[in-house]
């Protein structure tokens, strides 16, 4: 079962004309405890169909359900019964927290807006949970500013899981760190999923790091699905998800990959009014690529490709 869907979603930010939307005719579910990776390019949409999943923005139409209950159109006073359950784990972490605020405060906000929990046992919650994300008590009283970004980005995660969440939105969650801190906080996001059973969508332009933890991938180009990888193995069709996965860096800096043509640099990056929304960049795309329009359409179990070439 889905513990988060979106069906036929759209979000624009612009009343020209023609519409230009940074989420287009998205539809998907994230199931009970699976981390499902998003990942494409800059600017194609991920954070804010992540957004739009938490109802920190509204759609400009289509359906957004969670735990089984259509939320779309709930008010903020009712949104707020449910906000508890639904967190996010911020990409900026030099920019998510109060300056002024201690690492006390920072992570007992939720619990401050969301619970009745006694000082004592708040207290033990908050050093249970930095505890979990390999910080100790002597951090409590820190600024966010006396820490370093691996310790803010684990900081962010405390904050979002400790009122244990149904669903957790990691926005580029490892984007800000070194290598060694990217593997460690990917490991403490997947231990505390196997551990608590947390929900994921997991935001990243970072194959290796998709790679490393996601159970599925979704790839997202200018606002659209183009492909779901029923897991991180399974062999790319669509020709953006190819091209991405080839441009993925190696770990080890002394392996060179051959420099491939992946797509046309000189296509047009701006969304198409009509065909897929690759056609410009695509080195396959044909005639029909660029007048019909081209669904997700399931290949074999769990596949699903928007392409005419499949």
């Amino acid at each position: 079962m889905n513990i988060v869907e979106v069906k036929s979603l759209y979000k624009s930010y612009t009343k020209s004309k023609p519409t230009k939307y940074a989420v287009h005719n998205v539809s998907l579910g994230i199931e009970h405890g699976e981390i499902l990776g998003l990942v494409g390019e800059s600017g194609c949409g991920k954070s804010t169909l992540g957004a739009l999943m938490l109802k920190l923005i509204e759609p400009t139409k289509g359906e957004i359900w969670f735990d089984g209950k259509n939320i779309t159109n709930l008010t903020f006073r009712n949104m707020r019964k449910i906000r508890s359950h639904m967190q996010i784990v911020f990409q900026g972490s030099s920019n998510a927290f109060n300056p002024y605020h201690t690492v006390r405060q920072i992570i007992s906000e939720p619990m401050d807006n969301y619970t009745k929990f006694s000082s004592a046992e708040k207290e033990r919650k908050i050093l249970a949970c930095l505890e979990s994300v390999g910080l100790g008590a002597e951090h409590i009283e820190r600024y966010s500013g006396e820490l370093s970004g691996g310790q803010r980005q684990r900081i962010g995660i405390a904050r979002a899981l400790i009122l244990d969440p149904k669903f957790v939105v990691c926005d580029e969650a490892v984007s800000s760190v070194d290598y060694g801190l990217k593997k460690q906080i990917l490991k403490i996001l997947y231990d505390l999923k196997q551990e608590k059973g947390f929900t994921y969508l997991f935001i990243s332009h970072d194959m290796a790091a998709i790679n490393a933890v996601c159970d599925r991938v979704a790839v997202m180009y200018l606002g659209n699905l183009v492909e779901i990888l029923p897991s991180t193995d399974a062999t790319a069709l669509h020709p953006y998800t190819k091209a991405l996965m080839a441009a993925t860096l190696e770990p080890d800096p002394k392996i060179k990959k051959k420099k491939l043509v992946l797509f046309n640099e000189s296509g047009d990056f701006s969304y198409p009014h009509g065909g897929c929304p690759f056609q410009s960049r695509c080195l396959y795309a044909s005639e029909k690529c660029r007048t019909e329009d081209q669904l997700l359409r399931e290949i074999s179990d769990g596949h699903f490709v928007a392409c005419h070439l499949i």
